[in-house]
This record gives C-alpha cells, structure tokens and sequence, in this order.
C-alpha cells in the first residue's frame, strides 16, 4: 500500500537513479581510514589490510582531482541547470582506483579466516566501493538508457559537487519492478485525480442486453480506397477520422519499418491499430481541431446530422482526429455518412481557417460494435481519449446516456434479449479519466479506480477568493509589488493565522523584506519565514503556538502539513505551481514528450500543476469544523485557456471573483 503516492514517480525516480558527491566519496574513505587520524575499519586489521590502506590514502589526491575536474568543467562549460548532453566531457581515472581498492578489500577476505563479522563488513565494504566505481562510470559514460544526466556544483563554502543521472520516464521500471511482480497494490492519495469534479464516467449498464452481437453470416465486407470495412444493416459503427496532416511520412516510415519485421498477419494488424491509436494522441501535425472555433464546426456538423442520417451516441474532437459512434438511420449508409460530414467540415474550416491543402485524411477507420460490452468499451475509450493523451477535463466530448442506455435495455427485442434466461456477467467498470494522468506516468496498464468524495463540506467551510485584476505573474517587475499589498489586505482581513504559499525561495524572501515592517508593525502580526536557519519542524511549532502568526513558506509547506482549527484560516497562493522548466529532469522530460509530438505544458506541467494547487489547497480545511479562505493572486485560472482545469481540479466551494 502506498500512500501519499503523488509522490511515487518523483521517488521511484530516486530510486532507480544515481547520485554520487565528493563528500559520500570522502565520508567513505574516511571510514575505511582516516590518514589524519590513523582510524577507521581497516586500522584494526594489521597487516591484512595494508595494501586497501595504502590505496586508501592515494586516493585522497585522486578525488580531490576529479571532483575539481567536474567543477572546472561545469563552471567553464556547462549549462546553468549543469544537464550533460554527451559522454567523456571530464576524464575518469577515479573509477578505476575505486576498483583497486574495492579488489583489495575482497582480497582481505581470505585473510579473516572465521571473523565472520569482519568478513560481512568488508564485504559490504567492497561493495559499497565497487558501486561508486560504477555510478561515476554509469554518468560519465552516460550507459543508463533514457536517462538524464547533470551536474550540481554548490555555490557556497565548503563547496559540494554532485554527480546525478536519472531516468526519464520511470513507467517501464515500475511495470517492470513492482506492478509485474506484486500482485496486488493499492495507492492512495487526496490528490490523485487531476480532472474535475464534474461528471464522473458513465456507469457500467445493469445488463448486457440490447445490442445485437454481429454474425458472420450478418456482417459483410466493404472495400474502401485504402482499408476494407466491416459492415452490418443496423450495425453500430466506433469510427476514427484524422486530420491529412495527422500522422507525418517520416512516422509512418518508422511505422512501416516496424510492421516490416512481423510476420503474423493478426499481430501486425495489432500493432499497427495500436501504434496509430499512439501516434494519434501525440497531436502531431497543427493541430487544427485544437482550435475552438474548428472543433465548434465538427461539433455543431455532428449534431446537425443527428437523427436525420444517423443516431449519435458518442463523440469527440481531439487536436488532429475525431472519434465518433453512430448508428446509421434508414436509408443512409456509413460511407456517404462519412463523406457527408467530412466535406461538410472541410467546407467551413477552409473558410475559416485559410486552410489551402486537404482538411481530412481520404480514408478513415470504422469498427462494427460486436455486442453491448463491446459497445461500453468503445464508448468509454471516447470519452477517456482526451485525458488518456493528457487534455486534462478536454471539453470537446459528448456522450448521450440516454440513448446508450436504451441500447443496453434493448429497444426493439433483438439480440441478447432472445438469450435472457441466463444472468448476464457483470461488466468491468469503466476506466475513470480522473486518474488517466497518474496511470499513464507510473505504467499501470490495468487498474481498479476508486474517486471518494471529502468528508468536509467545503461550500460551507471555505470561501476561494480569485484576484482578476494583478499583473500576469510572468511580469517580474509589476508582479511581486501589486502582490504584495493583496496579501497585506487578506491578512488584515483574517489577523492573520495564514499560510502564503510562495513557489521559488527567491520569491518567497522579496515578499519577506517588502512586507516584513507592514506585518509586524501595521498590523502587530508575528512574521515567521521559511529558510532563514529554522527548521520546518520548528516553524510549525511557533505557528501552532501563536493565535495569529503569517507563515511564509515554499515547495515543503504545499503539502504533508495539518494544522486544525483557528490556528490557520487563510491560504495564500502566490502563484500556480508550475515547475521550473529548466530543472534537469523536468525539462529532459518536456524534451521527450516535445519528440514524440506531444504538448509538454498540458501533458505533464499542467496536471502536475493541478495536483500541487490541490494540495494547497487542501492545507486550509483539515477538519470537519474548521473555515477560512483560499486566496489565489494569480489571474491565470480566469485569463488563460487551461486556467478553468486548475478551478475544476478544487472541490466545490463558494467562489468570489475580485476585480
């Protein structure tokens, strides 16, 4: 059971990471002997242990060296986040006098006899030794696949250096690791669902009844210019349709070259659904459908037809394809449906977006419903795709439950009606789209969901205030001040007991010495200040201590803090969590997404944003009697296109918009 397992793929990074500093290198030397003091594990071995002892103290200079080596290189060569791009950009002759001594103290082995402590001590020993060999190898050679790796050279004395590599995506060693060889794990946090409150998924249907299954003897075949197509009088059709720019000759290539290695006609036909279906949700191309205007015209096309040509049950635009599923009425057949709503849109977007080549794809792809569960699945991977490519709360979907459900009931007395005497198998629930984002980071590719409410009643319990009107926070100039005399107004307007939330430390001790004299004399507030040689530990304790303390703090006080009652009463949130960009890792990891024709921002800043903001968040309201208010200085949940996921992502309380 992991708990708190936000955290999992920031932990699982650690973990299947590399990290290496001057200081555990010499703190290890030194415990093997100390040449200043004459002590440490090998001095109590006599002569067994002169050579590892000798080695010991040669390597002082050797460490100093290298480690010197990496400082010079970073200072003079490298970037200011220390990402290392290629392999051998400093010398390692440290590893290779690591091995000597981890050899030397294996050899000594044979000469403890039945010491069978000493024997496990120098054992782990060599070990331990034999591994930083390694890891300085592994990062200087850069040997770990899709890894990331950089180095961090303190500014202060005594200087630190550090060797870091990590992996860019830790869902395979996850997969690999834990959900492959654990049979059952349950993870469990208030904050992990990044999507909204709002509509859940649609629930499973009480029976499966209703849908027609299709037949051999029932279906035909239909040859289109490219693909044939399965088709059934009163079928039900899952279709995929895509922009002509979707899928880019050079992915295709790839593609093909893959296929080309398959032999087995039903894998290949496998794979390729599968890699198109991946491919697809990169949104490559420009991603015309994105815009809203576009999808506004696929969306008002689709409902114009509705019930005149067909029946709609489920749809959705997503930024370079459309997935749709229909029955055909009458008459009217799935090709000229097709051609209908194609030329229709293309028509409109032409003119509206002074598109000159072809708008679609000429081919599209068509699956003919087997059954009802079959039914449920396509209609679930319809309304889950959006969160499942990272469009967290993507409102460009439709689902009609009331039709569905009368395909499950089983208007009409055909198909699995006639076999009712047996008690249909419950259906697997849905998969939630709420946790799509979590799922897809940690490699959990089958998963039980559960979304609970809050025991709290936050529409009663918290009031979130929105301040419309300050500079955007990427104003540094304009920004900090106007911020600065709204916290000073919504603390007045509590006495104080606040947390004001800051995202960097820089920011966070501006904000300290502007307001440090108008809190603690205007207003007669206690100011206490995260990072000034107190420990977080030791903040808290102040802060509970006092009625009416205002508590600035950074990353460590988002989340895993509880204060209840009136103690706290008013959280201020600076700005929107986004991390750094330019942080090693994170941005190795917009760099991969960026590669495979994903959007970074909304696939992975935004959704960790969310959770982050929701922890926040979550600090004011820690009991069932607590009250207080939220207050967000950042405008860009109300000016930007993705702020209404932040606003969806809280629980629902009362809003109050300042202007």
């Amino acid at each position: 059971i992991f708990d708190e397992a936000h955290t999992l793929e920031d932990v699982a990074g650690q973990h299947f990471g590399l990290r290496l500093s001057d200081a555990s290198v010499k703190y290890q030397l030194r415990s093997l002997y100390d040449p200043r003091k004459g002590s440490g594990v090998l001095s109590s071995h006599g002569a067994a242990a002169n050579e590892a002892i000798r080695c010991v103290i040669e390597l002082g200079d050797v460490v100093d060296t290298f480690f010197d080596r990496v400082a010079w290189w970073q200072e003079t060569h490298g970037r200011a986040n220390g990402r290392i791009h290629e392999p051998g950009v400093v010398p390692n002759d440290l590893s290779p006098k690591l091995n000597d001594l981890a050899k030397y103290l294996k050899e000594m082995l044979t000469k403890l006899q039945d010491n069978e402590e000493a024997i496990g001590e120098i054992g782990n020993l060599a070990a331990k030794v034999g591994g930083m060999a390694e890891t300085i190898q592994v990062m200087l050679t850069q040997s770990m696949p899709d890894a990331v790796y950089w180095f961090d050279v303190s500014k202060r004395t005594p200087r630190r250096v550090n060797l870091h590599a990590a992996p860019i995506d830790v869902a395979e060693g996850l997969r690999q690791q834990l959900f492959a060889k654990v049979p059952r794990v349950i993870l469990t946090s208030a904050t992990l669902a990044t999507a909204g409150e709002g509509r859940a998924p649609r629930k499973p249907a009480p029976s499966s009844t209703g849908v027609p299954p299709v037949s051999s003897a029932e279906a035909k075949f239909r040859h289109g210019a490219r693909l044939p197509h399965l088709t059934q009088t009163g079928g039900i059709y899952a279709i995929t349709f895509r922009t002509a720019d979707s899928l880019p000759a050079e992915a295709l290539a790839k593609l093909n070259e893959e296929l080309n290695g398959l032999r087995n006609v039903r894998q290949r036909d496998d794979v390729r659904a599968a890699r198109i279906e991946e491919l697809l949700d990169r949104g490559m191309g420009a991603r015309l459908l994105a815009r809203d205007d576009v999808a506004t015209i696929i969306r008002d096309a689709l409902m114009h037809f509705d019930e005149e040509r067909y029946r709609l049950m489920a749809w959705c635009v997503m930024p370079n394809h459309v997935h749709v599923v229909l029955r055909p009425l009458g008459v009217h057949e799935l090709p000229q449906i097709m051609h209908s709503i194609k030329s229709f849109t293309a028509h409109r977007i032409k003119g509206l977006a002074n598109v000159l080549e072809s708008v679609w794809q000429p081919e599209y792809y068509d699956h003919l419903v087997r059954d009802a569960d079959d039914l449920e699945g396509q209609v679930t991977y319809v309304q889950a795709n959006p969160a499942k490519a990272g469009l967290v709360d993507w409102r460009w979907v439709g689902v009609d439950e009331d039709r569905l459900a009368a395909e499950y009931h089983g208007i009409g007395n055909h198909g699995r009606d006639a076999r009712a005497t047996e008690k249909p198998a419950p259906s697997k629930p849905p998969a939630d789209p709420r946790f799509t984002f979590i799922q897809r980071r940690l490699g959990i590719d089958r998963a039980q969901t559960l979304h609970l409410g809050s025991p709290f009643d936050y529409e009663n319990q918290a009031t979130l205030y929105i301040e419309n009107d300050l500079p955007d926070p990427s104003d540094n100039l304009r920004f900090l001040p106007a911020a600065c005399e709204k916290i000073l107004r919504y603390l007045d307007m509590t006495s104080g007991g606040a947390f004001v939330l800051f995202t960097s430390y820089k920011m966070l001790i501006d904000a300290g010495n502007t307001l440090k004299y108008d809190i603690e004399q205007r207003l007669g507030l206690p100011l206490l200040v995260q990072g000034q040689n107190v420990t977080r530990k030791m903040l808290l304790d102040q802060f509970r201590s006092l009625d009416n303390a205002v508590l600035f703090g950074t990353s460590s006080f988002w989340q895993g803090i509880d204060v209840q009652g009136e103690k706290l009463r008013n959280v201020i949130i600076v700005k929107l969590p986004f991390s750094v960009p330019d942080e090693p890792l994170l941005e190795a990891k917009l760099d991969a997404i960026r590669k495979s024709g994903g959007n970074p921002f909304m696939e992975l800043q935004v959704p960790e944003a969310i959770i982050k903001l929701k922890q926040g968040f979550g600090r004011l309201i820690r009991s069932r009697t607590d009250k207080g208010i939220v207050v967000l200085l950042d405008n860009r949940v109300r000016s930007k296109r993705y702020g209404p996921l932040f606003l969806e992502s809280l629980p629902p309380c009362r809003v109050v918009d300042v202007t």
